[in-house]
């Protein structure tokens, strides 16, 4: 009945044809599940900035920034290309126009997107490295925790793309 994502909304249409098909009196389901949202929202912000507030920029990186770019693949989605601009660095998912930003580090090998493209959701980059300091693989993770499962960026592990 609608085009949207908006749980809220779907669940208080939900609701509302279930009462009226059960013959039930119908309570204000949508100011119920904005308050529901609402709350989720403000806990949402605040596990940010509480993340945000444990960090420690000052620690690590553990290499040079050249020491991170290249292209890096995973089985499923393809590959992401981390640049590098001045002392900065980029990501680009090669295959999605418009996930492509900055990467601010955040602690020690683990960066955060910024992404270009306004309410795209930002993630944690975290490198982990070999014995000899080169990039092993790289994970990521949503960095607010109610992010809907569009932004599944844990189920990715990338590993440099030039090797088996």
């Amino acid at each position: 009945m609608i085009n949207s994502e908006d749980a809220g909304t779907l669940f208080a249409m939900r609701e509302h044809l279930l009462d009226t098909l059960l013959d039930l009196p119908s309570p204000d389901w949508i100011a119920s599940y904005q308050g529901v949202m609402r709350q989720e929202e403000a806990e949402a912000r605040q596990a940010v900035a509480t993340s945000t507030k444990a960090s420690h920029p000052g620690q690590g990186p553990s290499l040079p920034m050249a020491g991170y770019v290249g292209v890096y693949k995973d089985p499923w989605y393809g590959t992401i290309t981390i640049g590098k601009t001045g002392n900065a660095l980029s990501i680009r998912f090669d295959r999605s126009p418009g996930l492509d930003g900055a990467l601010e580090h955040v602690q020690h090998d683990t960066f955060r997107t910024r992404f270009s493209t306004p309410g795209y959701e930002d993630a944690y980059v975290t490198f982990a490295l070999k014995p000899d300091g080169r990039v092993d693989r790289i994970s990521m993770k949503a960095v607010s925790p109610v992010a809907d499962f569009s932004w599944d960026y844990q189920d990715l592990q990338f590993t440099p793309a030039g090797e088996p």
